[in-house]
């Protein structure tokens, strides 16, 4: 019997942009040495018509440890729902580079369910080295993301505990680092304007 590689969750984050100080600074003050940073290449993809960056929906595959996951993320009140099929082979990742077709799983029945239609489009890779910890019931990652000719460098606090008041965590993190809060979009719509304006170039 094939193993179930499909997963459901609803994601619950604090995301807040910082300068390049304010990673150095932060990164002391936790006491992580940035060299044990994780790298992940995260690949974007899309149809022609753009429907899913339209919807502000996220189709990616990210490879890190050596493992390959493909992620839909959708907006789901002030949360994401987040939807993955895990492991991708390497004929399904083929598939999808080369003829834009995902892998039958959870992810391609939601796509005929709402009517987006393939094929999905390889639209380019961010690099995002990512230092990871538990903080205070919460999962903290320091981010140094580089895509197209940009980068830039954020604090993401997720939930792993329905009873943990992760944005106020997040929020008294700043207030110790002095670091303002900044409205912060996801990686996804940061990568699809900076794509856009490079398009314009």
């Amino acid at each position: 019997m094939q193993p179930n590689k499909n997963s459901t969750f609803i994601e619950k984050e604090f995301k807040n942009l910082i300068f390049k100080n304010e990673y150095r600074r932060t990164l002391s003050y936790l006491r992580l040495n940035p060299l044990l940073a994780v790298t992940q290449s995260n690949s974007f993809f899309d149809n022609q018509q753009f429907d899913l960056n339209l919807r502000n929906m996220t189709l990616r595959i990210r490879f890190s440890n050596g493992i390959r996951e493909l992620t839909l993320k959708e907006d789901f009140y002030d949360d994401r729902k987040e939807t993955n099929y895990s492991p991708v082979s390497d004929k399904e990742f083929a598939d999808l580079i080369v003829e834009g077709i995902i892998p039958k799983s959870d992810i391609s029945e939601r796509f005929e369910r709402i009517g987006i239609k393939g094929p999905y489009w390889y639209q380019g890779e961010m690099l995002t080295n990512r230092v990871e910890i538990p903080y205070k019931g919460c999962k903290l990652a320091i981010d140094h993301t580089q895509y197209f000719d940009q980068e830039d460098y954020e604090i993401e606090c997720e939930k792993n505990d329905e009873m943990v008041k992760h944005k106020k965590i997040a929020k008294e993190l700043l207030l110790k680092m002095n670091i303002p809060r900044r409205k912060t979009c996801g990686k996804r719509k940061r990568f699809f304007e900076a794509k856009l304006n490079n398009w314009h170039i």
